[in-house]
């Protein structure tokens, strides 16, 4: 953690400042092919030595309670933000209760298409909760879908995990004008497209996912404190 610590403040806000002004050198990269021409180095003094390093940094070591509201890996893919949120979900005790979704495809009467269970129910996009939703008591979750947008009941709520019944999973609410407050999830019907599939899936799912690791685009309109940034590729 010490690493970060170390760059000047001043020297970051002026280098995250030339960044979103479009004002940093492109680095060329010869001998890789595959990769575009217009890459911006990050300073290895950003660097996370490895993942567990990462999340040190950014968590802490704390991944439960109001300390973790504003704190959030970023990743580029979905595949990543399951990777990183087991990680943490192991991290800490407790029980993990699984929930597993019911999959289905919008038919159309005149089509004869049989999509493999298999592949529907890997479907992981990021508007839509994982087939097998892994929670723990204590958990840190994201609000998938507008429930009752006039009461706060938002896409984008975060929420901390108080008890898993097998209906009903029971949250509290960390942000907002319901901090604090309890909210009773039930399973409901969320509907996505993936490129995979040529229908539209039907998942009956608890409207949430951990939320310790979130896909860069998911964490606009988010107040985030303390963040890192997860970067298998360029």
């Amino acid at each position: 953690m010490e690493r970060y610590e170390e760059f000047d403040q001043r020297t970051y806000a002026e280098w995250l400042l030339a960044l979103g002004e479009g004002r940093l050198p492109y680095t060329s990269f010869e001998g890789r092919r595959r990769l575009p021409n217009d890459l911006i180095e990050i300073p290895p003094m950003f660097h996370s030595p490895s993942l567990e390093h990462l999340l040190d940094y950014v968590y802490g070591g704390v991944f439960d309670g109001d300390e973790v509201e504003d704190r959030a890996i970023l990743c580029q893919t979905n595949a990543t933000v399951h990777e990183v949120n087991s990680l943490i979900l192991d991290r800490f005790g407790g029980e993990v209760t699984s929930y597993f979704s019911v999959d289905s495809v919008k038919e159309d009467p005149g089509d004869r298409l049989r999509i493999p269970m298999d592949l529907l129910n890997s479907v992981n996009v990021s508007g839509l909760p994982p087939h097998e939703l892994k929670l723990k008591v204590g958990a840190v979750v994201m609000l998938l879908r507008n429930l009752d947008v006039d009461v706060g009941e938002c896409n984008g709520a975060r929420l901390q995990v108080t008890r898993l019944g097998d209906l009903i999973v029971e949250c509290v609410f960390l942000t907002g004008e319901r901090r604090g407050q309890r909210i009773w999830l039930p399973r409901i019907k969320m509907l996505a497209r993936d490129s995979l599939i040529p229908r539209e899936v039907i998942r009956i799912q608890f409207p949430i996912r951990l939320t310790y690791a979130m896909t860069i685009n998911k964490s606009q309109g988010q107040t985030l404190r303390r963040v890192g940034v997860f970067l298998r590729r360029p």
